[in-house]
């Protein structure tokens, strides 16, 4: 039980190592706003920013694990994911499409922008999981 939220996937290129871009990444959810006091998992948050893959990487250290190590049980990672690259491989796991029916009881809803006649855009919702 938690307020709204939005969840989204994005694919960048960058010369930074995947710890320098982890940093990064945490670095901009603390001038967000975002103070991790306390780690419990699945609580809200003002922002959350993860690191799901880097290339085809398979790091395990104290500080990242890639690929994500939930990524693949997450309808709300996976379906956007898909709509990057509907072959994505999940390194050590396999296609990433193959775990969709595992997890098809999870709601995923996805926000299309639309443009009314007069020029005004807006967002609706469509459920597709």
């Amino acid at each position: 039980d938690q307020p709204f939220f939005v969840n989204a996937v994005c694919e960048i290129s960058t010369r930074f190592s995947c710890y320098d871009l982890l940093t990064r990444l945490l670095q901009i959810e603390t001038t967000l706003g975002r103070v991790r006091v306390n780690q419990l998992a699945n609580h809200p948050r003002l922002i959350d920013l993860d690191l799901l893959l880097y290339n085809e990487e398979i790091v395990r250290s104290d500080e990242l694990e890639l690929p994500h190590p939930r990524m693949h049980e997450r309808g709300f990672v996976l379906v956007p994911l898909l709509e990057l690259d509907p072959q994505l491989n999940i390194p050590g796991r396999g296609k990433a499409a193959q775990f969709l029916g595992k997890i098809s009881h999870q709601q995923v809803r996805q926000f299309k922008e639309t443009e009314s006649s007069d020029g005004d855009v807006s967002m609706t919702q469509e459920e597709i999981l």
